[in-house]
């Protein structure tokens, strides 16, 4: 597991995190890889995401959260160039389902974010 790192969250009393942001993480991350997926490709692939998923990459829907790093990998396999892009809405879009503000720090890999967010939201659980 990649060590936690300090994010710019710069959060103030307005951005504190909302109930939706106590949703389930597995939830958000797939969600958030649908929606950037069918807006890349313009239409919706939510069936045809968790076939290759589970035939091409053995991960079911279910283990998603907890191989994000094989996740991404193979955006960038099955889409090439457009693959970062993807990666990149991805990450923005679960912050933002979270309810949580997104600041990108330079230097730091997109991954780095997921599991800062994953850290973050089961901080959030342990406390509610």
């Amino acid at each position: 597991m990649p060590k936690s790192f300090p994010l710019a969250l710069k959060m103030k009393e307005s951005d504190s995190p909302t109930s939706k942001s106590r949703a389930d993480f597995g939830q958000i991350l797939l969600e958030s890889v649908n929606e950037s997926i069918s807006i890349a490709l313009g239409r919706p692939i939510t069936l045809e995401l968790n076939h290759h998923l589970q035939a091409y990459l053995g991960l079911s829907v279910d283990e998603m959260e907890h191989d994000v790093d094989l996740l991404f990998s193979s955006l960038k396999d099955s889409f090439g160039m457009q693959g970062g892009d993807i990666r990149n809405m991805v990450v923005r879009r679960m912050y933002q389902k979270a309810g949580i503000p997104f600041y990108e720090v330079g230097g730091t890999l997109m991954i780095q974010y997921v599991h800062e967010l994953k850290r973050i939201m089961a901080k959030e659980r342990i406390h509610h």
